[in-house]
């Protein structure tokens, strides 16, 4: 895919069994490590920054429907995670995906390509991922 310069790893969320105290376990685990495509991040509207409004950042990633002969799976509220390449701003940094666009391809045809609509997720220093 022409431009995929982002390595990214994806994440497929479940709900685990509650812990001792009956408060819900996000679970995840990862079900592509290696899938290179492109990222985009979109600014928001000036109006909003003038009013000082706190804003979600958003994000729009162009992934190929296939990866090493095997058919992308993604579903709404799956992570994907930047791993590469180093020089990555957003490197590490977690989003989760809020819709997902498939081109109008038979899904044999291995030149369909995903895009994702995704929000970036503030966590803080004490959280840890899956």
């Amino acid at each position: 895919m022409l431009g995929a310069n982002v390595l990214f790893k994806l994440w497929t969320i479940t709900q685990g069994t509650d812990d001792s105290q009956g408060g819900a376990v996000i679970t995840g685990s990862v079900t592509e490590s290696c899938l290179w495509g492109s990222f985009s991040e979109d600014s928001p509207s000036q109006l909003l920054l003038e009013q000082g409004l706190e804003t979600t950042k958003l994000a729009s990633v162009l992934l190929p429907a296939w990866n090493h002969g095997d058919l992308v799976t993604v579903l709404e509220r799956d992570h994907i995670e930047i791993v590469g390449p180093n020089s990555h701003p957003n490197l590490t940094h977690h989003y989760r995906v809020l819709a997902i666009q498939r081109t109008p391809m038979h899904t044999l045809d291995r030149r369909g390509i995903i895009k994702l609509r995704v929000t970036r997720i503030d966590k803080n220093r004490a959280e840890e991922w899956m």
